[in-house]
């Protein structure tokens, strides 16, 4: 059975969660977008001392119920902003923001997946396909960071795209990534632009050809 209790602490985390993802991928810069998770976490600790002290002078029920919505929604806060901290660090917000030109090792994760940007008529969509890489180094503008962060590689077409567990070298132009839980979209002209570092290990290659 599930703990009643527990039910506004998660929702509250959830509600903050939600607030800070939302309200951070409505700006469009990274640089900007980091500096807004920053005020959500001073928000958060701002008001979370004075709350606490103000539920110890009314009544202990609803004392508790204060201090658990809180202290959930707090949690909530702090968790989204810190995920957002991480993924637009400096430098790469920087170079995402400039749409630098970046060379990135990592070794891709999943298989890939097709996505189709519409146009206001049919024959003006266009399609590509998008895998996902665990960057572990990124290199733009003569600095190379060293990372586990997840990207986001968009390539035409559908040939030659690397599997799951493949160790890669790729060339492409960086871009603001599209989904909440990635650093950054790297666009390349083709898969041709992909260098194979790396193949698959055994347990990759027999989940791909499953």
């Amino acid at each position: 059975m599930i703990d009643l209790r527990l039910l506004l602490p998660a929702g509250a985390a959830w509600l903050g969660a939600v607030v800070v993802v939302a309200s951070a991928n409505s700006v469009p810069q990274l640089v900007e977008r980091h500096q807004h998770a920053l005020i959500f976490l001073l928000i958060a600790g701002t008001f979370l001392v004075p709350t606490w002290l103000f539920a110890a002078r009314i009544g202990r029920h609803r004392a508790d119920l204060i201090r658990t919505g809180a202290f959930g929604l707090a949690i909530g806060v702090v968790a989204a902003s810190w995920q957002i901290l991480s993924l637009t660090a400096q430098p790469l917000a920087g170079w995402v923001d400039a749409g630098a030109t970046s060379t990135v090792h990592g070794i891709v994760i999943g298989d890939a997946q097709r996505q189709t940007s519409r146009g206001q008529v049919i024959w003006q969509s266009a399609t590509s396909n998008q895998i996902r890489v665990n960057a572990t180094q990124i290199e733009a503008r003569g600095k190379v960071i060293v990372s586990g962060l997840p990207i986001i590689i968009r390539i035409p077409g559908s040939e030659g795209l690397p599997p799951s567990g493949t160790q890669i070298k790729v060339i492409g132009r960086l871009a603001a990534p599209w989904l909440p839980d990635t650093a950054a979209q790297l666009s390349v002209s083709g898969a041709d632009q992909i260098e194979i570092i790396g193949d698959a290990g055994p347990i990759d290659q027999f989940a791909t050809s499953m």
